[in-house]
């Protein structure tokens, strides 16, 4: 595939960055209760002319990464970090190239990039923490677009193509596993059960589908029907995903059936909100909305 169409598709162009609207990101305290969640008032720590998005707990929950792009340069993208303690924000990288998606390894040792590279390639990149000053090439990564870190010897991969594919490689002798077509962008694995994943699976424009693949059987199951336009999710510290659409949040306990509405969350006011990321740790969720909503 061209360079040139692999960005059109991950809106990773100069051109479609310049149309990107301003996004922030609100961080929120909580706290698990028995069956629910708690929330303090959310704070808008990102707030700013431009886009910021993909937030990133470190395994400590110390740290919060994203990305971020100038409202003066859209054509590049670098990582920076918000210290939660200190409550302040610093940029990490500087590179010609733009990096997305960071992403900790379990041990915080190591932050897993996107990179996007001279030749226009999109490929994962290992970046020492906290300095991020060198990068080591993952092998057998190209078109990825996003990425699930399975242990220390496997990635699940969103690949962009057509159709869009979701592969796990096998970093010990470079093979990739085919798992389905259009899957979404939001891939975990499952704070319980270190052999499984969670993705969406995408089967027209309005039918999206919760999945699990376990890496050790090999098997796909299908476990719920996602809200309608909501494509991203997180775990919190007990194993219930909440996702969220427009102002609400939404719960699934592993042992549910169906997402349940927050009603905590609904008096929180928070803007029209997509994407969502939580600490191991029970303390902090995040999301990102549109400023101009």
């Amino acid at each position: 595939m061209k360079p040139a169409l692999l960005l059109t598709l991950l809106l990773f162009s100069s051109k479609l960055f310049a149309q990107m609207p301003d996004t922030d990101i609100m961080l929120f305290e909580t706290k698990l209760g028995a069956g629910h969640v708690d929330f303090n008032k959310g704070k808008n720590i990102t707030a700013r002319k431009g886009y910021d998005n993909q937030p990133c707990f470190s395994p400590d929950g110390q740290f919060m990464l994203f990305v971020s792009i100038s409202e003066t340069d859209s054509t590049q993208s670098d990582v920076w970090m918000y210290d939660i303690q200190k409550k302040s924000k610093k940029q990490i990288t500087n590179t010609k190239e733009s990096e997305y998606s960071p992403t900790f390894s379990d041990d915080g040792k190591l932050v897993y990039v996107v990179r996007v590279d001279a030749d226009s390639g999109q490929r994962l990149y290992s970046m020492p923490w906290p300095q991020m000053n060198s990068a080591d090439l993952i092998a057998k990564t190209d078109s990825v677009g996003y990425f699930c870190l399975i242990g220390t010897s496997k990635i699940a991969m969103f690949l962009v193509g057509s159709p869009n594919r979701l592969v796990i490689l096998d970093r010990t002798n470079g093979e990739q596993k085919f798992i389905c077509n259009e899957p979404g962008r939001c891939i975990k694995m499952s704070p319980k059960k270190k052999d499984l994943i969670y993705f969406i699976e995408k089967r027209d424009s309005v039918n999206w589908y919760l999945n699990t693949y376990n890496v050790k059987t090999n098997k796909t199951l299908v476990k719920v029907k996602m809200i309608k336009g909501s494509e991203d999710f997180a775990f919190l510290k007990d194993g219930t995903l909440v996702s969220g659409f427009m102002n609400n949040l939404f719960r699934l306990n592993p042992a549910e059936q169906g997402w349940v509405g927050d009603s905590r969350f609904d008096e929180m006011n928070v803007p029209p909100f997509k994407r969502i990321a939580a600490d191991k740790q029970g303390n902090h969720i995040a999301v990102v909305f549109t400023s101009e909503d």
